[in-house]
């Protein structure tokens, strides 16, 4: 051994076994091992505990372990109690979330005992705690799967004894208009039935014919819709008309019940484009299911009218109601109030969920309301009002009187509905100008307030938008023109608010126009013309 080797070997000896053992804690790292005396207070701080918890040695001596609590640890005593433990009982075993010097958290496992001299008196105690955070997030994202895992298999029981109640109830509802139509059938053929007989039976075995037909017609249209074969043949609907050919239909079922129904409808409420024959079907579903939950004597009461920026179809009646419980549930497939065999009423219960389905077919919604059993139920269908009228017959309008009319005029469209934003577009562009469409507030004016480019002659924008509005988008405008004592661009409100106050408010925000929807063609070219013109 050389004489350096011997001079370390001499003053490890020196140091003795404690020195020893005092320097080899000190610099362990995977454990946070620390003093505390008697009163709770951190004496000793090894390399372990910095980098855990973040602080130096210098810091963090002296200050009392709660600086590592959280808290809610804190405010139930968990630090003191933690040491009286461990003087009791020869230690405490503890895991808990703690606190690092940037604020952050840990989870520890750790365990705490008491230090004795030799006459037995705690001068302290030492603390070793080990970070636990990897294992507790594996918990936790364990727990959270066999959650969702359990969720997932609650939610796959539900559905699949849904389907099985929704089969049974398919069979029995398939076999009772089946069962009378042989019925009456086998009585009719037995002998020569007197007249009053053979009306009961033949009007019997027409209803449960029908009744069957209308049962079949809705599992194929449930079938068409899910597969996305269901087909709209699209055109202007006057929705007036098509309430009152649903009307029609339902009003002898109401008769013979004894349920008075009411219409109140507005000719004027604004044109929308969709599927007259699915839009009649919407409404009797909604009518027959409002009667056939409506008792003697009870009223239905279906209106028509703009609620904007919408064309609005509420159905009320004074019958059943719905349980607060079922009412999120009322428009899904595979879901019935009542599902038993003691049911009141026939049906499948498709009928609301294709009334949902086709309204969202059409961009629109469909909501329902109960203040709970006994106390009625309404049902409210609101449909995006047509941008631009066009004859119900759905032949395009004659633009030809202002065929180039907007010749060398260049026009920015704004309107996030697709269908409204393309129909304006093409009215501007067959009139000779050249259009430029947005979707959003944002893109269309990233293009108005470009010095790089020649500016538009006119804007014609929506008011209703998701995001940034035509009003947001109009007052923008003009504070940048006014910044660069530019011109006002002329610009038209072209918006379903139709009401003197959204006029006003429309104006008062920067645009010249305020124009509801639908509006004929001729007059919107006519307007932006116009408009142009006077500068």
């Amino acid at each position: 051994m050389n004489k350096s080797a011997e001079r370390r070997a001499e003053e490890v000896s020196e140091w003795g076994d404690g020195r020893l053992l005092s320097l080899m804690l000190e610099n362990i790292t995977d454990y946070a091992i620390f003093a505390i005396d008697p009163q709770g207070r951190i004496r000793n701080w090894n390399k372990g505990a910095v980098a855990l918890f973040g602080y130096g040695e210098k810091e963090i001596i002296g200050k009392h372990t709660t600086i590592i609590f959280t808290p809610e640890d804190r405010r139930r005593g968990a630090p003191e109690r933690e040491l009286k433990m461990a003087a009791d009982e020869g230690k405490s075993w503890d895991t808990r979330w703690q606190i690092r010097k940037d604020g952050s958290r840990l989870w520890t496992s750790g365990i705490v005992a008491p230090l004795r001299d030799e006459a037995g008196n705690l001068i302290g105690y030492v603390k070793v705690a080990r970070d636990a955070t990897g294992k507790k997030q594996m918990e936790a994202e364990l727990e959270e799967a066999l959650a969702r895992e359990r969720a997932m298999r609650s939610e796959s029981e539900e559905i699949s004894r849904s389907k099985d109640e929704f089969i049974a109830m398919i069979s029995h509802e398939l076999r009772s208009p089946l069962n009378a139509i042989l019925g009456w059938t086998r009585l009719l053929r037995k002998g020569q039935p007197d007249e009053e007989l053979y009306d009961r039976a033949t009007e019997i075995i027409e209803r449960s014919a029908r009744m069957q037909s209308q049962l079949i017609e809705d599992l194929m249209d449930t079938a068409r819709i899910v597969s996305g074969k269901l087909r709209l043949e699209v055109r202007p609907v006057n929705l007036a008309v098509v309430i009152e050919k649903a009307m029609d239909v339902v009003r002898p079922a109401a008769d013979a019940k004894g349920v008075t129904v009411n219409a109140e409808l507005d000719p004027v409420a604004g044109q929308i484009t969709g599927d007259p024959d699915r839009l009649q079907q919407v409404v009797w579903n909604l009518l027959s299911n409002a009667v056939k939950f409506t008792k003697e004597g009870g009223r239905v009461e279906v209106s028509l009218g703009r609620v904007d920026p919408n064309v609005q179809i509420a159905v009320r009646d004074t019958g059943r109601g719905i349980k607060p419980e079922f009412l999120p549930h009322v428009f899904e497939r595979y879901h019935q109030a009542d599902a038993s065999g003691a049911r009141r009423t026939s049906g499948l219960g498709l009928g609301l969920s294709l009334v949902r389905q086709l309204i969202e077919l059409h961009g629109g919604s469909v909501a329902a309301e109960s203040e709970g059993e006994g106390k009625g139920a309404t049902f409210i269908v609101k449909l995006p009002i047509r941008a631009v009228y066009t004859p119900e017959t759905g032949r395009a309008p004659s633009l030809r009187s202002q065929a180039k009319s907007l010749a060398g005029f260049r026009a920015v469209v704004v309107d996030d509905e697709d269908n409204a934003r393309e129909l304006i577009a093409s009215v501007l562009e067959a009139s000779g100008a050249r259009v430029t469409a947005f979707s959003s507030a944002r893109e269309a004016l990233d293009l108005l307030m470009d010095d790089s480019t020649p500016r538009p002659d006119v804007l014609v924008s929506d008011l209703a938008m998701p995001g940034e509005d035509g009003f947001s988008l109009i007052r923008k405008l003009r504070e940048w023109e006014r910044a660069r004592g530019a011109d006002a661009m002329p610009a038209i409100a072209l918006t379903a608010f139709g009401r003197a106050e959204d006029r006003t408010q429309a104006l008062y925000a920067g645009f010249q126009m305020h124009v509801t929807k639908p509006v004929e063609p001729v007059e919107l070219v006519v307007a932006i013309k116009s408009l142009i013109e006077r500068g």
